[in-house]
């Protein structure tokens, strides 16, 4: 359980260190949804360099 303090002080963070910041809750963001889209990423960066190396 969390302090309600610290829930009142998170939740009027809107900036933290030049970011922002949002609630996951409510933009839907999933972690399986992440993970899938590094995933994907980190592919296709693998592959552009294969090519890269072929030039």
């Amino acid at each position: 359980m969390t302090d309600p303090l610290y829930e009142y002080s998170v939740s009027q963070l809107k900036e933290y260190e030049i970011r922002s910041l949002c609630a996951s809750q409510r933009k839907g963001l999933s972690l399986m949804e992440m993970r899938k889209k590094r995933r994907v990423a980190k592919k296709k960066i693998r592959n552009m360099i294969i090519c890269a190396k072929k030039i």
